[in-house]
Formats: structure tokens, sequence, C-alpha cells
């Protein structure tokens, strides 16, 4: 039961998203990240929940780095979070404060940190463990790397090795002529890469269904074309030129068609975003408001800096 009714209820009525925006701030918060929109949501919750701890705390608190993500991209809406946030809905501001590095301050937000987690559980009980990990998981963890997925393709580490141990074997008994063509038919080899790819599909098929199984299986089946007619006779002579003589044409095959079926899927899997922008804007007008993140933590838009080791909110102003 938290211990300011009227207080928690304000800021959970508060909405971060615009109802006409065309790109509002929880699918930009998830494409800045790489999350889900489920994902974005539930940080959002979160985040709420993390300002009312500052709140009823009188101290200074560290969030967790998804709690964080979500706090940086809310401080770039600078009309919306100094004026409708702080002043309408808190009464008060909170500043954001990065770390100033060194190993005191390290210890200094490990312990706000440790609050935090504290505070929590006193408010809301258990804090998931997901968005709130324990302190040595939160500040031992590798910073995450941001990529634009129109530039990269990003394939999950379990898939890569999955394909490796499944394809990795057959492909070197072929060039190496290890196993006989006559032992390993076409039919065969087929039926290890037809397994694979619906072991690839089974994997991702939250992302298939989402933008609509019919375009995938057009998707694919073209690719999986185009591939077979331009890259597989190429891969053939490639594998027979290694192996020193003739490999069967279902090992080139095969694999060219787990390959192109693996593309699809992540083309198929990318966020159909339309207006969506880049850019950022500022404005001297009565209703922007203004306020220190306590030494900049995070500059430019599209994407969280981080905090380095730690970050703290604390309340600044009157109620």
């Amino acid at each position: 039961m938290v211990s300011n009714t009227a207080l928690w209820q304000a800021i959970n009525a508060y909405e971060l998203d615009n109802a006409d925006a065309a790109f509002p701030f929880s699918r930009r918060l998830a494409r800045d990240n790489g999350w889900s929109l489920a994902s974005a949501l539930s940080a959002i919750a979160e985040y709420k929940r993390f300002i009312y701890l500052v709140c009823v705390s009188g101290t200074v608190l560290t969030p967790s780095e998804e709690i964080d993500a979500v706090w940086h991209l809310h401080l770039l809406y600078t009309r919306d979070y100094w004026g409708r946030f702080c002043t309408e809905t808190l009464g008060r501001d909170i500043h954001h404060g990065p770390t100033r590095g060194g190993s005191k301050e390290a210890d200094k937000y490990l312990g706000c940190y440790r609050d935090t987690l504290l505070h929590y559980e006193k408010e809301f009980g258990v804090p998931p463990p997901r968005l709130w990990p324990d302190e040595v998981t939160r500040f031992n963890a590798p910073p995450p790397i941001l990529l634009n997925p129109d530039d990269h393709i990003i394939l999950p580490k379990r898939q890569v090795f999955l394909c490796l141990s499944l394809t990795g074997p057959l492909v070197l008994a072929g060039c190496e002529m290890a196993i006989p063509v006559s032992t390993v038919q076409g039919p065969i080899v087929w039926a290890v890469f037809a397994l694979l790819g619906l072991v690839v599909c089974a994997l991702n098929m939250a992302k298939i269904l989402k933008h609509g199984f019919v375009g995938f299986v057009i998707l694919a089946t073209f690719m999986i074309a185009f591939a077979e007619f331009w890259l597989s006779p190429k891969l053939e002579a490639l594998l027979s030129q290694l192996a020193g003589g003739a490999v069967d044409a279902a090992v080139s095959q095969g694999l060219i068609a787990l390959l192109a079926m693996m593309l699809a899927i992540q083309i198929q899997a990318k966020d159909r975003r339309g207006g969506s922008g880049s850019g950022s804007g500022s404005g001297s007008g009565s209703g922007s408001g203004c306020g220190s993140c306590g030494g900049g933590g995070h500059s430019g838009c599209g994407g969280s800096s981080g905090c380095g080791s730690g970050c703290g909110g604390g309340c600044g102003g009157g109620d």
C-alpha cells in the first residue's frame, strides 16, 4: 500500500504518450532501445514508480538502466517534463544527476540504488527483476550497445550457434568428402535443413505473426527462389573446389535456402514506422520550463547515453 495515495494516483494517471502523435513516446522508446512495445510500456510503468519513490523518500535514488533510459527520453520533451509533469503533476522539480566518476561516486550510487530497491519493496512490494536487477547485476553488466537496424542485421547468439552447430558439421563433412554421396542423399540433407528452418521459424514466430504470416511466406519464397537461382550454383562450385570433388547440390541449396529465410525473418521483423523523425527542437515559450540535469547525462536524441556507474534523482523546489 503506497504511503501517498493522492500523489501516486496523479503520477499513475499521467500519460507520456500524446494521443495525437503519429510516433508517440512509447514507440520511440521502444525503437531507440531495441525493445518491443510491451517492454517499453512496462518500463514506463516502472519509471512512474521510480519518480514516485523519489518524491516520497526525500533522498537521492538511482534507477535501473532500463528506467534511466525512460528518464533520459522524457527529459528531451522539455515542455512536458518540466511543465506538465514536474510542475503540474508532481508540484516539484526532479533533477537528473549523472555520476562524476571515481570510486567514491560508484559507492555512492551503489548505495542509492540499494536504497531505491528498499523503498520500492516498502511501497510496491518485490520489484520485477527484469527491470530492477540486483545491485551486482545493475553495476557490473556491460553497457548496452545501440545499433541502427537499417544498417545492421541483428541475430540472437542462440540462433547463430544453433545454425553453426547443425550446418557446420554437415558442410565440413561435405567439403572433406568424409561422408560419401551415396550415404548422404539429397532428401536426407533437405530434411536436416527443413528441420533447422522450422526451429528458426519457431524461435521467431512472434515477430513473424506480428507483421503478417502470409506476407512472410511470400517474402521468404521470393528470397529463397532468387538466392537459389543466383547463389546456389556459385556456392556448389566453391564447395566442390574446396572438397576436390563433386558435392551433393542439396548441401549448397539447403544452406542458401536457410540463410535466405533467416534474412527474410529479419526484414519481416523490422518495425514499419512512418513519420518517426529524429529531430528535436527547443523553444522559449512560457510553457517550455527550464532546469538543470546535473551535468548533462544525455545529449542529442534517439538513444540513451547511459550514466556510467550511476545517476540519481532528487527533488528540487517546493511542494
